[in-house]
């Protein structure tokens, strides 16, 4: 029996799906964050072996597809390869959203946009994929959840530093006083190793925009999320189609979505959202293809 598994590593936490070669599951795992840039290198590999291994029982598998955030270009693939070529017989590294937009467009022509704790907007032509943002939380990540928790920490430090309170700004220091966490070292942070934390605030943007209509907290989400948009319309127009997928958590907050969804509506562009499952389920359909592709 061969074993093939798809690996969806991301900023938050790693999914791993087994099945045999006939599609049969074996076995599921949710180990820790796998984005090598956030964590280190040898946090993000055990995360991905205890993915691994607990997704298949124990057993190597024949090929694995290992979809990973912050794998951008050939020098992070080769990084990854040598320390995941023992996981797998046959190994593909990939970045996560390139892996899912051509497992679920079966390499045709698509877009595929990704807001989840990091954000990016990629298309693939039939020939050559096209990326906007996905350079790391320091450089881009428009509409991402950091971006959305970063903006919420500067809102706070503005009003601080004015001796005024807002609304979201107490939501912000109740909840980092919740963890013992001072917010201006937070925000000085600049080693990746905050990504995480601060990502975990757009938790409480949405509440103040959803539950209290928060003016600032309306605002942050509002920007963040049309941004993003007009990017997916840009690259939607480059690729050609009228219709996008889209993934990550950032949508369930449902003034993000709106503003999202009205925007590329305004171009003509539809969406189709995916969920965590199909997400996992694409990258592996990559894995079950391995012998089809290496022809």
């Amino acid at each position: 029996m061969k074993i093939i598994v798809g690996i969806d590593g991301g900023g938050t936490k790693t999914n791993a799906f087994a099945s045999d070669e006939y599609g049969n599951k074996i076995g599921e795992y949710n180990s820790g964050p796998s984005n090598y840039h956030n964590v280190g290198i040898d946090a993000a590999c055990n995360n991905l072996e205890e993915a691994v291994m607990k997704a298949t029982n124990g057993k190597i598998p024949y090929s694995a597809c290992f979809a990973l955030a912050g794998v951008d270009n050939q020098n992070d693939i080769e990084i990854m390869k040598k320390r995941l070529k023992n996981l797998a017989r046959n190994v593909i590294i990939m970045n996560d959203a390139e892996a899912v937009l051509l497992g679920k467009t079966n390499f045709n022509p698509g877009t595929l946009v990704v807001a989840g704790t990091g954000s990016i907007v990629i298309g693939y032509d039939g020939k050559d994929t096209h990326r906007f943002g996905g350079r790391g939380f320091f450089f881009e990540d428009v509409g991402s959840a950091y971006k959305i928790g970063m903006e919420s920490i500067r809102h706070t430090l503005h009003m601080m530093s004015n001796n005024r309170t807002s609304l979201l700004s107490r939501m912000i220091i109740s909840k980092l006083k919740e963890i013992n966490q001072k917010i201006v070292p937070l925000a000085a942070k600049k080693d990746g190793s905050n990504v995480e934390l601060i990502s975990s605030l757009t938790i409480e943007v949405d509440n103040a925009a959803s539950k209290k209509h928060d003016e600032n907290a309306l605002f942050i989400l509002g920007r963040q999320s049309s941004m993003l948009a007009n990017d997916t319309i840009k690259m939607a127009e480059k690729i050609s189609v009228k219709s996008i997928y889209a993934v990550g958590s950032v949508f369930s907050s449902a003034y993000y979505l709106k503003v999202f969804k009205n925007t590329l509506e305004k171009f003509g562009i539809g969406v189709s959202f995916l969920s965590k499952k199909d997400a996992v389920e694409a990258i592996h359909s990559i894995a079950m293809n391995y012998d089809k592709l290496q022809k």
